[in-house]
């Protein structure tokens, strides 16, 4: 991760393989990514806004979740 003023910028691997950078905004409480451990898996929830597609929840998986 990567922090500036109001905002984190993360970066993910999915799992089959592609990487991606998604910001996250202090107004949406970084959605919890300061107490959530490196290699965790989650499902990332994307939604439609005015501005374009923001993140707007993750689901922590555990391995029986993970297809």
């Amino acid at each position: 991760a990567e922090a500036s003023k109001n905002m984190m910028r993360l970066f993910f691997q999915l799992s089959d393989g592609r990487k991606i950078i998604t910001p996250v905004f202090w107004w949406q409480s970084y959605l919890g990514f300061y107490e959530i451990d490196n290699g965790t898996n989650l499902r990332l929830i994307y939604e439609r806004n005015g501005k374009g597609i923001a993140l707007k929840k993750i689901e922590i998986l555990d391995k029986e979740n993970l297809k």
